[in-house]
């Protein structure tokens, strides 16, 4: 089984902080983040509190940069918010594929 490393790193993803942040640039101006947090105390899928236990939990999104304005970050999309690593590299290899489709198409 690959590490979660080990699997942004085949998704083309740099390694910022081991099993808590990847990012990979995908235009001047543009990248994709994934930020991992500990949650204490989470839901099962039944809905069921589990306290004093933790859990990593991811999100997926998109940064966009202004060069105008020293590089602050001016907006950002969220496609994936506190969800497990196989929900988030679901997500994340699925934004890749539509990505590439529409390069391929010319849109």
């Amino acid at each position: 089984m690959q590490t979660v490393n080990r699997a942004f790193q085949a998704l083309g993803f740099n390694v910022g902080i081991p099993y808590y942040v990847f990012t990979k640039d995908i235009g001047k101006y543009t990248m994709l983040v994934v930020e991992g947090e500990r949650l204490r105390g989470y839901r099962t899928a039944s809905g069921k509190l589990v306290r004093g236990s933790s859990e990593l939990k991811y999100t997926f999104y998109k940064a966009r940069y202004q060069k105008h304005m020293n590089q602050k970050q001016t907006r950002y999309d969220v496609y994936c918010r506190q969800a497990s690593i196989q929900e988030v590299l679901s997500c994340v290899d699925g934004f890749l594929r539509r990505q590439k489709e529409r390069q391929h198409h010319g849109i």
